[in-house]
């Protein structure tokens, strides 16, 4: 079902009647995010939101709220995938020049990332601090 939301979701079809019955339902057999759908779902909506990004002026908020709301709903139970999401979302703001909001999701994905990973964000932290203050 998943593959399908995605193939229907490549061909920009994810605001259709069937495309909404299949998240819906592929949402509903997995309330707590056990098999990770959520996630799936949300990062598929984050990539058609991109493509639709990359066609106009569409703001940075609209292209991230699908990864937003996912870390509202599930952050706190998706330690793995936390840190990630929030570096994705500091780099769309970052590439829209929005260094305020890239300095608050890199901090946040500097928190809960491995140790190991760590350094890198913090130096993307750096930058973005010295850019803020040119």
């Amino acid at each position: 079902m998943v593959e399908k939301y995605r193939l229907l979701a490549e061909k920009d079809k994810t605001r259709s009647k069937e495309a909404q019955q299949i998240k819906n339902e592929i949402l509903s057999a997995d309330p707590s995010n056990a098999l990770m759908t959520h996630y799936q779902i949300a990062l598929i909506d984050f990539q058609t939101s991109c493509r639709e990004a990359s066609k106009g002026n569409q703001p940075p908020e609209q292209t991230v709220k699908d990864l937003v709301a996912y870390i509202q709903r599930n952050g706190a139970k998706d330690k793995d995938n936390l840190w990630k999401l929030n570096l994705i979302i500091s780099q769309v703001y970052f590439d829209k020049n929005k260094l305020p909001e890239a300095l608050i999701y890199a901090e946040a994905a500097y928190q809960e990332a491995p140790s190991p990973i760590q350094p890198d964000i913090a130096l993307a932290i750096k930058n973005i601090k010295a850019l803020q203050v040119r």
